[in-house]
């Protein structure tokens, strides 16, 4: 038998931008159902880094929808100095919740 492949992690940073130079509603949806073929896929972890304000911004009303695809949303604060994790939601029930204060 052959060893199954390893796991990759993608990190994602700028995918708002990406939305930004869609056409139309019809290119944001395609470019979302593009993220919708790999969730499942354990060969990939993927971290999308969004800037929740430039979204909104740019693609109004499209945060909730990236939220209902995702597996896991996690929420960054700042406060000062310090850094706020928060786990708005996940598949996991143990990690559902949770949030870490650095």
């Amino acid at each position: 038998m052959f060893p199954s492949p390893p796991t990759v992690i993608n990190p994602v940073v700028g995918f708002e931008k990406l939305l930004f130079l869609a056409d139309s509603k019809r290119d944001v949806l395609t470019t979302l159902n593009s993220i919708l073929l790999f969730v499942g896929d354990e060969r990939r972890i993927a971290f999308y880094f969004i800037n929740a304000d430039v979204l909104e911004e740019v693609t109004p009303r499209i945060l909730p929808l990236l939220e209902e695809i995702a597996t896991t949303v996690i929420k960054i604060t700042k406060n000062g100095r310090d850094y706020k994790f928060t786990v708005v939601k996940s598949i996991n029930n143990e990690i559902d919740g949770v949030e870490i204060k650095v």
